[in-house]
């Protein structure tokens, strides 16, 4: 059988967001986007 384990793990984002459905997300979560985005989320 063939091997559909990969040969590393993807990286999974730290931050889920809440967006209500319908909302358009990002195309790429980059490192700078999601550090950018943790920090809007500290402010609160």
């Amino acid at each position: 059988m063939f091997d559909w384990n990969p040969d590393e793990r993807c990286q999974v984002p730290i931050l889920v967001t809440n967006l209500p459905a319908g909302v358009p997300s990002l195309v790429k979560l980059t490192p700078w986007k999601e550090s950018a985005l943790k920090a809007l989320n500290d402010e609160k």
